[in-house]
């Protein structure tokens, strides 16, 4: 008796698959950020059931949402915020994401409006009970300023009182008390300079009588040199990350000309958001770390009196945040093949338990394309890295001697990364029968500052290139089909998508998630952390303004030749519309198969269930149409000029 199933044979990219684009968010939560002491950890939850609103709940009873509707904890400092909340035992004091503004939730769940700061901005919180107050990071957003003005202030807690500690520096994070409180530390950073091109380490006395500090002492200022996480130990010693040896490793105030372990390994993240949290002392002798191996990270514990390293067993390949509470380690984890869990793990025997999951549902591991990290040759004699996945579908199968189509997936940032890590928007793609590659371009984080510096001048070349080599890598190994080659990316990761197809003539279709399209509209009508990102990705203004019009889709729209989709949140201030607009508008005059879709309330990076469930949807019948493949009859867009 034969008991195989029969296969549905279809082609590539029609496949029917049980990943609907409702269920890539039903069910689920996104992990925003997390805070914890000894005693008590709080987390808060991005709902997109809810239109992305951010509910804080905490590890006594992880159902119970702490902050009701209409709240929402979510700062928007440098538009991307972070550490929107802190608190003292059972009083929370969050950022409400409509007004920006302070607000504290008291143990009998009765929430009060704490500061009345017209046009600031509040983010990376920390309380400190000693002195009753809150240090943050301040944007204050005068209208007679040409860009927000940012400090480091201390927020009494029981009048809502700003004194400003810190300031005359373009950027601030990581505001840091001493367990005395009686010691600040901070890092800073100037234009042009991102976080992670070069930032400064300060420490200051502080004087809880006048709410002021005395002296800053300068314990890292160099050149070149990115800090990351500054944390106080228990004995008073000021620790840090800093990547002056070319990896982010982990250094002491006591030594700072060496690192306390000295690895190619990254122990540090780009600044992108407020409240990372990469490291913590278990001990006083004992310290836990987050450490990534291109792209991959584990947890080591790392014992400061021996400089022994002990790597947790643990299966998952990715970690964000990192607390010690209860005598316990907390971390959201993620494997290939599990969602985004928040876990509890016994440092001794490694044993970890879930508290909670991203998402209710359960996927059958039949239906998981697993990645396949490759390694590829690209310009410059330089390689490049990425994690290619298969089509994968349990109930179907292409066609005799076909090859599927493949889709390459452009990180944002461009300072970020991508990891093997289970990405239910990717497996919405290989379930459909279209191969994925995400790529690590050169820039991306992981592989160390020397990696990350090699997109410094080329942006817009060597991430372009690395995309290209890397689909043209699996084409000639007989993987995909090479004429069958699409592209997409989101942000910084549009604007590669978008010179791709501008530039070169590799991809026959691509999408562009609010993407960059005219580099000197960027550089004069972005938000200020962002405002001089191009002075070294591209070059400083206005000597290198040929560059940025060579280099900017807009001015070239005669050399594109295949079908684009854009999809645009209209309250975007990081990439506003008139980005996509514009391109839209040329290629609508060209002629050319385009497809616009905007999203009203949506900023940069879409929160609402709906919306994302819709943008995929209309991405995937998007590439359906311009491949002549079968799309789903109960669901359309409009493609101009197709």
């Amino acid at each position: 008796m034969n008991n195989k199933t029969t296969l549905e044979e279809k082609p590539y990219g029609s496949w029917k698959s049980d990943i609907s684009p409702t269920g890539l968010v039903e069910n689920k939560i996104q992990f925003d950020f997390i805070k914890a002491d000894s005693n008590q950890l709080y987390w808060s939850e991005s709902r997109p059931a809810e239109q992305g609103r951010c509910v804080i709940v905490n590890l006594e009873n992880p159902e119970v949402d702490l902050i009701p509707v209409p709240y929402s904890a979510k700062s928007r400092v440098h538009e991307y915020g972070g550490g929107s909340f802190c608190f003292n035992g059972d009083t929370i004091y969050f950022v409400n994401e409509k007004d920006q503004q302070i607000y504290s939730r008291s143990s009998d769940s009765n929430i009060s409006q704490l500061t009345h700061e017209i046009d600031c901005r509040f983010a990376d919180l920390e309380v400190n009970t000693k002195c009753q107050s809150i240090l943050a990071v301040c944007e204050r957003h005068a209208k007679n300023k040409s860009e927000p003005v940012n400090s480091i202030v201390l927020i009494n807690t029981k009048d809502g009182k700003l004194s400003t500690l810190a300031h005359g520096h373009d950027f601030f994070a990581f505001p840091r008390f001493n367990s005395a409180a009686n010691q600040i530390a901070w890092i800073s950073w100037d234009h042009p300079n991102m976080p992670w091109d070069q930032s400064s380490l300060h420490k200051a006395n502080f004087d809880p009588t006048t709410n002021t500090i005395g002296p800053t002492q300068n314990i890292v200022d160099c050149e070149n040199t990115s800090v990351f996480q500054p944390e106080f130990s228990a004995d008073g010693t000021l620790y840090y990350v800093s990547d002056q040896s070319g990896w982010w490793n982990l250094y002491s105030e006591k030594n700072t000309e060496s690192p306390i372990i000295e690895q190619q390994s990254e122990f540090g993240l780009p600044v992108w958001v407020f409240g990372l949290c990469t490291y913590r002392f278990i001990s006083d002798t004992e310290i836990a770390c987050i450490v990534m191996d291109k792209a991959q990270s584990s947890i080591k514990l790392i014992d400061l009196h021996t400089s022994n390293i002990k790597k947790l067993d643990l299966a998952f390949s990715d970690f964000y945040y990192l607390y010690y509470c209860q005598n316990k380690l907390f971390t959201l984890a993620v494997s290939p093949q599990e969602y985004t869990q928040l876990i509890q793990i016994d440092i001794q025997s490694s044993q970890w338990q879930c508290i909670k999951s991203s998402s209710q549902s359960k996927l059958d591991p039949a239906w998981i394309s697993l990645a396949k990290e490759i390694c590829f040759p690209t310009s410059s004699s330089d390689q490049a890295y990425g994690f290619y996945y298969a089509p994968k579908n349990p109930n179907q199968q292409a066609l005799a001697n076909e090859k599927p189509p493949l889709l390459v997936m452009s990180h944002g940032g461009p300072t970020t990364y991508t990891t093997n890590t289970l990405n239910l928007k990717i497996q919405f793609w290989t379930s459909r029968g279209f191969a994925v590659l995400d790529v690590n371009y050169r820039g991306s984080t992981g592989f160390g500052r020397h990696y990350r510096n090699k997109l410094l001048g080329q942006w817009g070349i060597a991430d372009v290139q690395d995309c290209e080599n890397g689909a043209k890598y699996l084409a000639d190994n007989g993987l995909v089909d090479p004429d069958r080659l699409l592209i997409r990316g989101g942000s910084a990761g549009g604007y590669t998508t978008l010179c791709a197809l501008t530039f070169g003539n590799t991809f026959k279709a691509g999408a562009s998630y609010f993407g960059i399209s005219d580099l000197m509209v960027l550089a004069s009508d972005t938000h200020k952390f962002e405002s001089r990102y191009c002075d070294r990705l591209i070059g400083p203004l206005p000597e290198s303004k040929h560059i940025y019009q060579e280099r900017s889709p807009i001015h070239y729209v005669d050399q594109i030749n295949c079908p684009i989709i854009f999809l645009q949140g209209l309250k975007d201030e990081v990439v506003p519309p008139a980005q996509s607009e514009k391109l839209v508008n040329a290629l609508r005059d060209k002629k050319l198969p385009v497809a616009y879709i905007t999203y009203e309330n949506e900023r940069h990076g879409f929160r609402d269930a709906d919306v994302i469930s819709h943008s995929i949807q209309s991405e995937l019948y998007f590439y359906q149409r311009v491949l002549n493949l079968d799309t789903d009859e109960t669901f359309s867009i409009d493609i101009e000029n197709l």
